[in-house]
């Protein structure tokens, strides 16, 4: 009977601990496999951006947009200014050469939706950066009062030395960039994702001045 009872002391305790090696599926979403998850999904991602925007501009009524128009500093009836911050942003892929990214940009909204901008920020290697912008529109989302889908062309400068090949195109040092953003206002104050390619998610809140 000794023997029997410590067998089956033994065969309760395996047991218990093949129930305790079952992880729940809430304690399986470690940070990692949470980067890992949005990596594989940047694709889809962009494609779903894409379908807004698309979504958007039908939606959207018919609006010239002027190609010249964020080279010039003349105020118009309607303009709005931003000030914008981003304290984080997620990478999709670790690397021990990565620092942490912040930076402050300054954004003109014409009444049309129509902006342009300049974001000054330390990139991924810790490099002094700047994003200008002539390029922008900003579309409100159908039946989500708030939420906004904005889209940013411009040149990106300080992907230097070593890291010049981290970003296409920049051989010169200057390379060409567009930026889809995905948000929502509330009053003066908007949140928003910044899709920075296939390369990570900015957070950035903005200000109206």
């Amino acid at each position: 009977m000794t023997r029997g009872g410590r067998g089956g002391g033994t065969a309760l305790v395996v047991l218990h601990r093949r129930r305790l090696a079952r992880p729940a599926w809430g304690l399986c979403l470690t940070g990692s496999s949470v980067i890992k998850m949005i990596k594989k999904m940047s694709r889809l991602i962009t494609f779903l951006l894409a379908c807004l925007a698309s979504a958007s501009l039908h939606a959207a009524q018919p609006r010239a947009f002027d190609l010249w128009d964020g080279f010039r500093m003349d105020a118009k009836p309607g303009d709005q200014h931003w000030l914008a911050a981003s304290p984080y942003t997620l990478h999709f892929t670790k690397s021990d050469e990565h620092r942490t990214v912040f930076g402050l940009g300054l954004e003109r909204q014409r009444e049309s939706g129509q902006i342009t901008g300049l974001g000054l920020f330390r990139n991924s290697f810790g490099q002094p950066t700047a994003y200008l912008y002539p390029w922008g529109q900003k579309f409100d989302l159908a039946g989500l009062p708030g939420s906004y889908f904005k889209v940013t062309g411009g040149v990106l400068w300080g992907y230097r030395d070593q890291y010049r090949d981290k970003i296409p195109l920049n051989q010169l040092g200057v390379a060409p960039a567009v930026i889809f953003t995905l948000g929502h206002q509330v009053g003066p104050y908007r949140a928003g994702l910044n899709l920075l390619g296939n390369s990570g998610l900015m957070l950035e809140f903005s200000r109206r001045l």
